[in-house]
């Protein structure tokens, strides 16, 4: 899952931050080359945000960079790559060559390679309840690229949280404003890409806000 933030592209949320938009510089295009994300599963339900939606991914359509079992602090200089994207001396996200990788590096530094996803999970469950708000979610870095060439079949919904007094309806506004936008983008309707609210501690997590109009039954 990813939420949304301020790594994202301005008017269009489900795609990461370009170089320039109607030729404006944007300071967040030194990130377009990956996109974070969560992986959550039962029992470990916490996202990275305070409060607003964002985007259920379809795991199939994506690749993996690296991962952490905690946040990988994967704004920093020295996990940004010049020139973007790929090479053989740097993968956005996760550090320059030589790699520090998981579990050989120091813990706090090293981040797990594409093929050690179990590997980090486990890590991760590890760490659940240290207090820590940094631990509660691990942090997952995929390609940019084969995300974005896969759209509209990267995502698979829109999601919102519970809103509370303090957020109002903003962030509901939000998660529904992407929802309609992604759908016109992509000509596609709420039965493909749906939008769902997503509560953490209940079970199953997800309900449908908008799941487009319901097939008729067969006689």
């Amino acid at each position: 899952m990813r939420t949304f933030d301020e790594v994202s592209h301005s008017r269009q949320p489900w795609l990461p931050c370009p170089e320039f938009i109607d030729g404006a510089f944007q300071r967040c295009g030194r990130f377009g080359d990956r996109v974070p994300a969560s992986v959550v599963r039962p029992g470990f339900t916490h996202l990275y945000t305070a409060g607003q939606g964002g985007f259920v991914i379809e795991p199939s359509m994506v690749r993996i960079l690296c991962s952490y079992s905690h946040d990988g602090l994967t704004m920093k200089p020295e996990k940004t790559c010049d020139p973007l994207g790929e090479s053989a001396r740097c993968i956005p996200g996760c550090g320059s060559a030589p790699q520090e990788w998981c579990p050989f590096a120091k813990p706090w530094r090293c981040a797990w390679p594409p093929g050690k996803l179990g590997a980090m999970l486990i890590e991760h469950a590890k760490s659940k309840g240290d207090g820590q708000r940094y631990e509660e979610h691990n942090e997952v870095v995929l390609a940019a690229p084969d995300y974005v060439d896969h759209l509209p079949s990267s995502l698979e919904a829109v999601f919102m949280l519970p809103q509370t007094a303090d957020t109002g309806n903003t962030y509901e506004a939000q998660a529904r404003s992407a929802h309609r936008a992604f759908l016109s983008e992509y000509r596609l309707d709420a039965s493909r890409v749906p939008l769902v609210q997503f509560e953490r501690h209940r079970d199953p997590p997800f309900s449908c806000v908008d799941c487009g109009a319901s097939p008729a039954a067969t006689p």
